[in-house]
């Protein structure tokens, strides 16, 4: 057991008694300077009684003053310095890289995490070799039932063995890539599992605010750049199918609309005519504001589907690593782990 203590200056270091952290906490941060300290607070309270530990805070390039709050407490810092590499999956990929810990808690920096399940989750990866990776709910449990999935998202603690053999987070991809890194598990013959917990808590942003920051991020090109890696792999394309099933039924219409008004002017007015008459009928079913919010958000949504689409494919190999910077270490990012390189200054 990691032994951490809490002083008036924050908290200590743990008491690095084994060679190496059972557990990585991997944390991936982008402009997070009102809830970074929450965040960390929550992940060393987390682990107050449990096993020993590593924290990784991975920094997107920060305008605030997110570095800077995260380096009054015992942890790794690395930065990636610059912008148009600046994904979750770049930051999740870096902390995956530089992780000491045979487990790997990915958390976002906005989240607070709840305390308690991780235990109960380490316990089950180190009992079930078939388990690689295992969640839990965000804010709320929607089960009291502990459930197969196909992808885990949010809080989530993996098997660092399983993603060293079949995959690990996509730096290049703009969104999705927890979503697809839980296929190509699946695929792989894993199994991944929701506890009937709560695992952090998560401010949910009114919708449009949400709509503004995913399209401003690039988010909304993910489903598309997954779409076309997967295009050779039919078990993976159906389970994205499954998922997507009303945005593909949106995808098909807004390119059936396309596709009218390049064909035929008059085929287009026809199209206008219908797509209203699905609307209307969407207002009367659901209501007008979940209709237009609905209409708008896939709308986008097609839009960047589009655009990721036809996005160049990248190997998660290609990631420049020579521009991450270490900006501050803790004791075990000295050693990492042997298979892999730490990320070292630039």
């Amino acid at each position: 057991m990691s032994e951490v203590s809490f002083s008036p200056n924050g908290w200590s270091s743990p008491d690095n008694s084994t060679e190496s952290p059972k557990i990585s906490v991997v944390i991936p941060a982008l402009n997070e300077e009102e809830n970074i300290e929450t965040c960390l607070e929550s992940v060393f309270e987390a682990f107050r009684d449990g096993p020993s530990f590593e924290v990784i805070l991975v920094d997107s390039n920060s305008e605030d003053a997110t570095v800077e709050r995260a380096q009054q407490y015992p942890i790794t810092v690395l930065q990636i310095t610059e912008d148009d590499l600046t994904t979750p999956g770049a930051g999740r990929y870096v902390g995956w890289k530089a992780a000491s810990g045979d487990l790997i808690l990915f958390v976002d920096a906005d989240m607070e995490v709840a305390t308690g399940w991780i235990q109960e989750a380490q316990r089950i990866i180190e009992e079930d070799d078939s388990v690689s990776g295992i969640d839990g709910y965000l804010n709320e449990t929607e089960s009291d039932e502990q459930k197969s999935v196909n992808a885990i998202h949010g809080v989530m603690l993996y098997d660092a063995a399983a993603l060293d053999e079949v995959a690990t987070f996509d730096p290049f991809l703009k969104g999705y890539e927890d979503i697809i890194l839980g296929f190509q598990l699946r695929a792989a013959g894993y199994d991944l599992l929701r506890l009937p917990t709560v695992s952090a808590t998560h401010a949910r942003p009114y919708e449009i605010s949400q709509l503004k920051r995913r399209w401003s991020n690039g988010y909304m090109y993910g489903l598309g750049q997954v779409v076309r890696q997967s295009l050779s792999s039919p078990q993976i394309l159906k389970l994205l199918l499954i998922r997507n099933l009303m945005f593909v039924l949106f995808l098909l219409l807004f390119s059936l609309g396309v596709a009218t008004l390049v064909v035929s002017p008059v085929m287009f007015v026809g199209w206008v005519a219908m797509a209203v008459s699905l609307f209307v009928a969407d207002a009367l079913w659901e209501g007008p504001s979940f209709a237009t919010e609905r209409w708008v958000r896939n709308g986008i949504s097609w839009i960047g589907f589009c655009r990721g689409f036809v996005m160049e494919v990248r190997e998660p190999s290609e990631f420049p690593l020579e521009t991450v910077d270490v900006v501050t270490e803790n004791d075990y990012h000295e050693t990492g782990r042997e298979i892999k390189p730490v990320v070292s200054a630039s």
